[in-house]
């Protein structure tokens, strides 16, 4: 079975970036589905998480898989600019984040933390704001 403590700290980490994303403003997350496109996994992720607690974790093999898949979502994010579904200015920060997330070896996905500073928001509306204070 995976380490315990591994898999604890992978599905907090999911936990928190569901929380985070939720608490986007709704408008701001309509955008950001809107450029990105449906995640086609979002379906699977509890059963993901169930195979977590039963397996051993093979870190190096996470952080290969989190590659290709950055990999594929960078060329899908060109495919749209590519053909006008998104402007130069809307894909320029996911292009970045792909780049920055690639460019830190982690087995870890970052992505989405590197777009936060790229969206505009009233300070109260702000991620985890709430919390903040």
């Amino acid at each position: 079975a995976a380490s315990g403590d591994s898999v604890s700290v992978l599905v907090a980490d999911l936990a928190s970036a569901r929380d985070h994303y939720h608490s986007i403003p709704a408008v701001l997350r309509e955008s950001i589905d809107k450029m990105v496109g449906k995640n086609p996994i979002e379906d699977m992720i509890d059963d993901m998480v169930a195979i977590l607690r039963t397996r051993e974790v093979d870190c190096k093999l996470v952080r290969a898989v989190n590659e290709a898949f950055l990999s594929l979502v960078r060329a899908g994010y060109w495919h749209r600019i590519e053909e006008g579904e998104m402007t130069m200015e809307e894909g320029g920060p996911l292009l970045e984040s792909i780049t920055t997330a690639l460019s830190k070896p982690s087995q870890d996905l970052t992505d989405f933390t590197h777009l936060i500073p790229h969206f505009e928001w009233e300070e109260t509306d702000k991620p985890n704001a709430a919390k903040a204070g």
